[in-house]
């Protein structure tokens, strides 16, 4: 569930990218969020 939580305090702007992610997350709950952690985080968190 971190990872959710994690994912919904990026701007609104990032609506798509968003989505997508949590429904990664949800669908292979494992393996979403160690590919999130490892890969989307930094791409996210870019401006």
């Amino acid at each position: 569930m971190y990872v959710i939580i994690d994912i919904s305090k990026f701007p609104y702007n990032k609506r798509r990218q968003k989505w997508m992610w949590t429904n990664v997350v949800l669908f292979l709950p494992l393996f979403g969020s160690l590919i999130y952690f490892l890969i989307d985080k930094k791409i996210l968190s870019e401006n």
